[in-house]
Parts: C-alpha cells; sequence; structure tokens
C-alpha cells in the first residue's frame, strides 16, 4: 500500500470532527434534562393531583328545592382523600342521622340530614380549612366549602268547629250538625270517624273540601246527644300535614 493511500485513510476531515462533536454535547444536555425530569418532586401524583395539593370537593343534595324530611348529603372529592369523618364539616339547622356517615369510596361520602322541626329557614354545612387531606396525606386543603338547602317542615294541624241549626237550650227534633275544619282534610274524614251518642245520625254531607253537615235525631229517652271527633281522625291533606292531635266535641241537651 502506497504512502498516499495510507495517508489518506488516517486523516479525518475537520468539518466531521466538528459534527461528531455536537452530536455528543446534545446527548449530554437530552440525558441532563431527562435526569433532572425524573428527579424528587417531577412526578404526578397517582392520586390524581400534584403531591402537594388537596383534591377540591362538591357538595350536593339529592332533594332538589325545598327539603321538608330527612335526606341525602353527598361529598364528592375530585381524588382520594384522607382524614375526613363526620365531624370534618359543621351542620346548622338539620340534624346528623346517627350512623349515617358512609364512605362510598376513597373520593365520596354520604350522610342523612334531618331538618329542624316544625319550622322553616336554610341548613348550612361548612367543610372548613384542613378537614381532610391528600391519600398520601401531604396536603389538606386550604379552601372552605359550603352547602345550603331551604327547608320546611312547619306542620299543619286540622282543628274542627261545629254549628247547629237548633235555637234554644233544648233540642226536641231533629237538627243540622255543621262541621268546619280549618283544612282540607282530603279523604280522611267519613261518617265512621264520628262518635255518636243520644242521637241517630244521617245524611253525611261533604259540601266543600273544608265544610261537612250531619243529620241528626235525639234518640228516645237521651238526655244529651254527642258528637265526637277522636284524635288523629282526620289528617291535613297538605304538605307537612299531620293527623288532629286533639279531640273534638259536640253536646247538646235533649227535652224530655
Amino acid at each position: 500500500m502506497n504512502a498516499r493511500l495510507l495517508a489518506a485513510m488516517s486523516h479525518t476531515p475537520p468539518n466531521l470532527c466538528a459534527n461528531a462533536g455536537r452530536r455528543q454535547l446534545m446527548l449530554g444536555l437530552l440525558s441532563c434534562g431527562l435526569l433532572t425530569a425524573c428527579g424528587s418532586g417531577g412526578f404526578a401524583d397517582p392520586d390524581g393531583g400534584a403531591a402537594n395539593t388537596a383534591p377540591s370537593l362538591t357538595i350536593d343534595s339529592n332533594v332538589a328545592g325545598t327539603a321538608n324530611t330527612t335526606f341525602m348529603l353527598s361529598f364528592q372529592f375530585s381524588a382520594a382523600v384522607s382524614g375526613f369523618a363526620v365531624n370534618r364539616f359543621q351542620v346548622t339547622n338539620a340534624q346528623i342521622v346517627a350512623g349515617s356517615f358512609t364512605a362510598v369510596s376513597t373520593s365520596e361520602y354520604t350522610v342523612l340530614l334531618t331538618p329542624n322541626a316544625n319550622s322553616s329557614g336554610t341548613i348550612e354545612v361548612t367543610v372548613f380549612a384542613s378537614a381532610f387531606g391528600n391519600a398520601a396525606g401531604t396536603a389538606l386543603n386550604t379552601s372552605v366549602y359550603r352547602f345550603s338547602q331551604a327547608y320546611d317542615t312547619s306542620v299543619t294541624e286540622p282543628w274542627l268547629r261545629y254549628t247547629d241549626d237548633a235555637p234554644g237550650v233544648f233540642v226536641s227534633a231533629p237538627l243540622t250538625l255543621t262541621m268546619t275544619f280549618n283544612v282540607d282534610v282530603g279523604t280522611s274524614f267519613d261518617l265512621d270517624k264520628l262518635f255518636v251518642l243520644g242521637a241517630t245520625p244521617s245524611a253525611f254531607t261533604k259540601v266543600s273540601s273544608t265544610v261537612y253537615t250531619l243529620r241528626l235525631a235525639p234518640e228516645a229517652g237521651a238526655r244529651l246527644m254527642t258528637v265526637e271527633l277522636p284524635v288523629g281522625a282526620v289528617t291535613a291533606n297538605v304538605a307537612n300535614g299531620i293527623p288532629n292531635r286533639t279531640s273534638w266535641r259536640w253536646d247538646r241537651l235533649v227535652a224530655q
């Protein structure tokens, strides 16, 4: 092999060396960047957020509008949480049903609330700061979460007023007894709901949703005619309507 050929084989062009140097520099920079990206603090939190951030919270009710009885409240977190319990939130104008707090999953909880009785207003639920943390327990919530639910548990109880068309103190002939309620009692009232003594009832009539009439004839030998509506006999046919808690009585003396 001649000397000229050997010289050509052993010689590397200057620009080829420069290109190789640049490639090595680029590889070095990329390696450095990858190592930096994979260093501590670079990974995403496996629970769905940064390792130093607590999940967010949405509070919702299964009752749209106004609640008038026990309802369910749900706490829905954006990711798994730790430390959340029944004593981590405050409730006003309602009571927590004992034993109802439930962990549906690591990111959802429910509880039953019963509004205050015979009242109306707004139920307030507040989850304060530091009430829960992310799944790893490395970050607590810094936001305060609030929920409001209107409620109305005001009850309506029926009461009854009697009037009759017989003049004077003593009754000697059949009369018509009119019974007037303060509220519609629906289909809960009929003749069988009345206790009648000393008279024969007939012609029980529903005049309107609140007014009824009854024909009464004194029984032979009776000294007193009595009509009584006992406790619990009728129920108000309205929202939050309840049965009557008082008995209502009518008496008339019979002429001898």
